[in-house]
């Protein structure tokens, strides 16, 4: 004969079973949650040739990158002109500031892995009793002080990788806003420096003409 407490701690065995496997399956969801949205990048594999077909000698393998290339013409009028384009050029200026913008929005998404909401409060009170007062004694000093000092900070947990994911958004975009800046730096420079020896040109051959016309005329 099985007694009615045998039949309690069965049902209280099984109980806690089901709630073992809740709470594992809980903190399955829990353990995945934690992972980042989406996968994570991977830069993509381009196929090139490992050398020219045809290479040229006087041509050097390695990078010999000059910034500041125009000034190996030696010209202070094409350094001024192309100073003056850099601080004068619109289209730079709103490369620029795209670049701070980037930079801000950067700045906002590292932020949200910190507490958003941060309070400091405090007060100071200081009490004195009337001298109609039942309690007042003029012997005394009847009155006190009251500081209270507070401090409250708040912040969403990173269980989903979305804070995650926005701030490799954003070191991206400001990567992509730097590098439309240097591109837009690069066709501005090439563009004075390819006028300014358009009209070096022509003003040699005018001279020449003028010069032949001279010698003509003698």
């Amino acid at each position: 004969m099985i007694s009615q407490s045998t039949f309690v701690t069965r049902a209280s065995f099984r109980r806690g079973q089901y709630e073992l496997v809740l709470l594992g399956l809980l903190f399955t969801l829990l353990m995945t949650g934690c992972t980042a949205l989406g996968p994570d990048f991977e830069k993509p594999e381009v196929s090139t040739a490992a050398s020219w077909s045809a290479k040229d000698e006087a041509l050097s393998d390695e990078p010999r990158v000059q910034v500041e290339w125009w000034k190996a013409f030696n010209d202070p009028v094409l350094d001024t002109l192309i100073q003056t384009a850099y601080q004068q050029n619109l289209p730079l200026q709103v490369a620029g500031l795209r670049i701070l913008e980037a930079r801000a929005q950067l700045g906002i998404a590292v932020g949200n892995r910190y507490p958003q909401v941060q309070q400091l409060n405090g007060s100071a009170n200081r009490v004195r009793l009337s001298e109609k007062s039942p309690n007042f004694n003029a012997l005394t000093d009847d009155s006190y002080s009251d500081h209270r000092v507070g401090f409250d900070a708040a912040w969403e947990l990173d269980f989903w990788g979305r804070f995650r994911r926005s701030i490799e958004a954003a070191e991206a975009s400001l990567s992509v806003t730097e590098a439309d800046y240097d591109n837009t730096l690069v066709i501005l420079t090439a563009e004075v420096a390819r006028a300014y020896v358009s009209i070096r040109t022509l003003e040699e051959q005018l001279a020449l003409v003028r010069s032949n016309i001279s010698l003509q005329q003698e």
